[in-house]
């Protein structure tokens, strides 16, 4: 597998079904949905692939091996468990994690919470009429969505897959902060477009080359800090 994007958001955006969504770095392996599988011996399908045709060879593959295919038509109250909640990060608890033997192994440049606290949100896609039904344990939906997006900035060495909310927390804090360190930089320094710059620092990384700057600070490493605190009141901390 080839990509321009983040490997883990392919990886999110491309696997079938819950059982597959298992990923493996230079140090770790992480399961997403190792409840599911290994406890519950059940596989949910990821959008509408449960009406392709061609995909029940794989099914039939992972059945063989004792998994149960949860296909259309799955009650509700077979999917209310906290694995499949509608917010998740790739190391969060309901994930497995293994840690693997790095001898002989070169480091990774990347640091482990740029795949840990990649984040993405499951959403359902549901079946009948009539919002009225969604209390009911027998209201039917046919399958989950995985959503993810991209995020960068100027104040960010990396970027960093997130969900929307997430996303839109980061983007704010890291505009003021790519502000902040445009604010530090010496006047015989600072960009000809400065005033362009500020209006809109979400887009400031577009048009700035960062790495001219020996004096510009990167922020990634308040990544794991600034997940917690969105995480603790998500609705409070975006008003």
């Amino acid at each position: 597998m080839s990509t321009q994007d983040l490997p883990i958001r392919r990886l999110l955006k491309q696997e079938t079904n819950t059982a597959a969504l298992n990923i493996v770095s230079w140090n770790k392996a992480y399961s997403i949905y190792p409840s599911q599988t290994f406890k519950d011996g059940e596989a949910y399908f990821f959008g509408v692939q449960s009406v392709h045709p061609e995909l029940s060879v794989w099914a039939g593959v992972y059945e063989k091996r004792g998994l149960n295919f949860c296909h259309r038509k799955v009650l509700m109250e077979h999917a209310t468990n906290d694995a499949m909640k509608s917010s998740r990060r790739v190391a969060d608890r309901q994930s497995w994690i293994i840690s693997l033997s790095t001898a002989e192994i070169k480091t990774s440049s990347t640091p482990d919470y740029g795949l840990e606290y990649a984040h993405f949100t499951v959403h359902r896609s549901y079946e009948g009429e009539g919002l009225a039904m969604l209390g009911s344990k027998e209201f039917l939906f046919s399958e989950y969505y995985v959503d993810s997006c991209t995020k960068r900035a100027s104040s960010l060495k990396y970027r960093h897959t997130c969900g929307h909310s997430w996303g839109k927390f980061l983007q704010r804090i890291m505009s003021y902060s790519s502000i902040d360190e445009i604010n530090k930089l010496s006047s015989d320094v600072r960009p000809s477009n400065l005033t362009e710059l500020m209006q809109r620092p979400e887009e400031m990384h577009e048009h700035l080359d960062t790495k001219q700057f020996s004096t510009w600070t990167y922020y990634d490493d308040e990544i794991p800090a600034l997940f917690h605190e969105w995480q603790e009141n998500p609705i409070e901390i975006l008003r």
